[in-house]
């Protein structure tokens, strides 16, 4: 089967990453500003996702701090060509799916250290026809991840995410070098790497957030694809996150 490995820009980044959300059942603390939701979209080349997480402190913890749970819904759509009795066209899948655990978070005046993980379940559908070798139906799956940053200076810091997904056997890294040029913006470079069974996909882009009085944070971010053996595309992203 030839496949066109932009569909999985969208893939590896649900798969580490909760992404449209549920607040977790469990009870916690009232404290107003103590949770966090976060939407957002990503566009590439053949590929869409759209995502949204909830995440809450458990008991009196205060969020950025100690035991948290999180849960999420995302939607991706993704399109590449796909080979059957010897003859080669599009074909178009989707990937609605869900995901809920826990993490803890160490913060001080100049590090950040997250640790988490969670239990999801994506759905996978693939028309017109289901090339060999690819996977449909019920998918479950494990996901550790690891968040850090490091304030490296009073206005630059540096950040890591990595995740590993068991079930799909897919990662995820992204570094990003940050830049605060004045209160309330940060900007700077990113890289992205992928990895699955079937593809491998670098990106190199750069970011742009902007805090709000109210709290929200909106950021933006684009750049460029490149998967192996293919040529590169853009990419393009918009994310929002806000305390309540």
């Amino acid at each position: 089967m030839k496949t066109n490995r932009n569909q999985y820009i969208a893939i590896a980044p649900l798969a580490l990453l909760p992404l449209l959300s549920l607040l977790a059942s469990q009870p916690c603390k009232a404290e107003t500003n103590n949770n966090l939701v976060i939407a957002g979209v990503q566009v590439a080349s053949k590929s869409t996702y759209a995502f949204s997480t909830a995440i809450v402190p458990f008991g009196d913890a205060r969020l950025g701090q100690g035991w948290y749970q999180k849960a999420g819904l995302s939607w991706m759509n993704y399109r590449y060509d796909g080979t059957l009795n010897g003859s080669t066209s599009e074909v178009s899948a989707s990937a609605p799916g869900l995901e809920a655990g826990m993490g803890h978070v160490w913060n001080n005046e100049s590090s950040r250290l997250d640790l988490s993980a969670t239990l999801g379940y994506r759905h996978i559908g693939i028309t017109p026809f289901i090339p060999a070798g690819d996977r449909s139906g019920n998918v479950f799956t494990l996901n550790p991840q690891i968040q850090a940053s490091r304030q490296l200076n009073s206005s630059i810091d540096a950040e890591l995410l990595a995740n590993y997904a068991i079930g799909m056997e897919s990662s995820f890294i992204r570094t990003r070098l940050g830049w605060k040029p004045v209160t309330g913006w940060r900007t700077g470079l990113e890289g992205i790497w992928q990895d699955g069974k079937n593809y491998h996909v670098a990106q190199q882009g750069l970011f742009l957030m902007k805090t709000l009085a109210s709290g929200m944070t909106l950021e933006i971010n684009a750049g460029q694809a490149k998967p192996e053996n293919e040529s590169a595309s853009a990419y393009v992203g918009l994310t929002v996150a806000s305390t309540f």
